[in-house]
């Protein structure tokens, strides 16, 4: 048989192998796509739940039509393990289910309370989930989580529990976090792994007269030994958002003798921790930069007194959620992380054994510094 003859029957077998293999795989349209997984615990079993939606739905074209409501389908199972609640979420479904589309990890108080390296460990032993999911917690019913849908009816994709879009709401520096990222903080000493809550809010939207549910960040929760051990509301968070150097923008008002002055937009702010270990127990000092604009101005004021006042109100923020963590036994600045890092001999003295070892002493001092680049396009004198 001549070269060329070997060469045209080993092309016609290769052929005839890859169309064997594909005609083995399922069509598309035999499959349902999971989107998001949800994780509870309760009376002693696990349940599982897997967020389902069409895709033709949320497909990016110039005939979607944004108006109708968009279907979600939502499976459960349980079980004695994570692994098993999983797979009994498939029993029922019809199609098989595909799981590499999964995009968030919804987790509920109790389960975060077992722990999450079990649920992390099941859901990452099957090759189908990435390591990159975002995780959240939830105090709320899981079910009702991941049946929320975005505005105009599109499809919970674009909810910020998938999308991570950063508005200018206050609200906005609780960021995202990924599984991988939970995994490798459990596994550190001496750094706080924390991930975003969300919850279900029904009042500030209406769709014409009908009020629509959207999803909120609520807060943090704070892991020690790789259990949750406590909760912080957003509203006792918001120094944290002067170390989120990932922070597109976020506004603060900055008020005069009690009266609001002028609100400030904000971005990227630089932060640094020192440990200071002297005497019997560490202190540390946080150091925070961060510039912006004016956007709104009730009153005439010069540049540099804005820049006080924004300064001083941002080290109010930093020491009060400084003091609400110390209340919960919490880190949410991640101070012993330092002190590991730069003191690591100091860091196991001091921390040994399971008691909290921060006091609202911990913390010696805390610098701003405030730089704002313009006043806003607008250049009239406030009224």
């Amino acid at each position: 048989m001549t070269l060329k003859r070997l060469a045209l029957a080993a092309s016609v077998l290769i052929m005839l192998l890859v169309s064997g293999a594909c005609t083995a795989m399922p069509d598309i349209q035999s499959n349902a796509y999971a989107t998001a997984i949800g994780i509870d615990y309760k009376n002693g079993e696990w349940i599982a739940y897997a967020q389902v939606i069409n895709f033709s739905t949320v497909a990016h074209s110039d005939q979607v039509d944004l108006g109708p409501a968009k279907p979600v389908w939502i499976g459960s199972g349980k079980g004695d393990t994570v692994a098993s609640a999983l797979i009994r979420v498939g029993e029922t479904s019809q199609l098989r289910l595909f799981w590499g589309h999964v995009q968030v990890l919804v987790i509920s108080e109790e389960a975060l309370k077992k722990g999450v390296q079990d649920i992390y460990s099941a859901i990452n032993r099957y090759r189908e989930v990435r390591y990159t999911v975002y995780v959240y917690g939830t105090k709320q019913n899981i079910r009702d989580v991941l049946m929320q849908k975005s505005i105009i009816n599109m499809a919970p994709l674009y909810t910020m529990m998938f999308t991570g879009t950063q508005s200018a709401s206050k609200e906005a520096f609780i960021l995202p976090v990924k599984a991988n990222r939970v995994i490798a903080h459990l596994n550190e000493p001496g750094e706080p792994a924390a991930i975003p809550s969300v919850g279900i809010d029904g009042g500030e939207w209406t769709e014409d007269e009908k009020p629509k549910k959207m999803i909120r960040l609520t807060g943090m929760y704070f892991f020690r030994n790789n259990r949750m051990s406590s909760w912080m509301p957003v509203e006792d968070l918001y120094g944290l958002r002067w170390i989120e150097e990932d922070l597109e923008r976020t506004p603060l008002l900055i008020r005069r003798e009690g009266k609001p002055l002028a609100v400030l937009m904000l971005s990227h702010p630089r932060s640094s921790v020192k440990a200071i270990s002297e005497g019997e127990g560490s202190q540390f000092r946080i150091q925070v930069k961060v510039k912006g604009f004016v956007m709104e101005i009730m009153d005439e004021a010069s540049i540099k007194e804005m820049e006080k006042l924004a300064e001083e109100a941002i080290a109010r923020e930093v020491e009060t959620t400084f003091r609400e963590g110390v209340k919960k036994e919490t880190d949410p600045f991640g101070l012993l992380e330092e002190l590991y890092r730069s003191n690591p001999s100091r860091f196991r003295k001091e921390t040994t054994g399971d008691k909290f070892v921060l006091s609202n002493k911990s913390l010696a001092e805390v610098v701003v510094r405030v730089r704002l680049t313009n006043t806003g396009k607008y250049q009239g004198k406030p009224p």
